[in-house]
């Protein structure tokens, strides 16, 4: 997990020393009342914030990484492409090189097999919260099944909501259209 995601905030600003803890504590609940501006969020959800330039991480929008180059693709998953690709194309061999190189890069983790599932875990881990997930369990057509595999949304989502409803206006506009299934 360390891997991935930042999960504590370290004290480290000279200039501004927290009051109840020292410089290289672990920020927590109980000393956090001497950060000086930084919002409870910070603790509670590091890992999706990393697109806050409003000011209150102390970085304006001119500083806005998250505002620049947007990135539709990234070579990471360029990799987990490739190996998919090759382990369906008959080709394993290919396949573990792709992944391997891509675990290599993240900081020499060790080789996993090449499998559909494993391809699927490194996904979560490298392009988490970038907007890639849905359409790849789409594609795979496994959506379904992992969503109502999370006890948190069994049941809540329907079969037919795998696809989304095709607006009524371009329904209106083209007669030979035919609405998805359940809408």
């Amino acid at each position: 997990m360390e891997a991935w995601h930042k999960r504590y905030w370290i004290y480290d600003d000279a200039d501004d020393p927290p009051v109840s803890a020292s410089i290289g504590d672990t920020v927590t609940a109980e000393n956090f009342e001497s950060a000086s501006g930084q919002g409870f969020d910070v603790i509670i959800v590091p890992t999706v914030n990393k697109y806050w330039e409003d000011g209150s991480l102390g970085r304006l929008i001119n500083d806005a990484d998250g505002y620049r180059n947007i990135i539709q693709y990234r070579v990471s998953q360029a990799y987990l492409i490739a190996a998919e690709a090759y382990m369906k194309a008959g080709d394993p061999v290919t396949a573990q090189q792709y992944l391997d190189a891509l675990r290599n890069a993240r900081g020499g983790l060790a080789s996993i097999p090449v499998t559909m599932e494993n391809i699927l875990d490194e996904h979560a881990r490298e392009l988490g919260l970038e907007g890639h997930r849905y359409p790849m369990l789409k594609r795979l057509g496994i959506w379904y099944d992992r969503v109502n595999a999370n006890p948190d949304w069994s049941g809540i989502v329907l079969e037919h909501q795998v696809r989304w409803p095709i607006p009524q206006k371009i329904l209106n506009t083209e007669a030979s259209l035919m609405q998805n299934p359940g809408y």
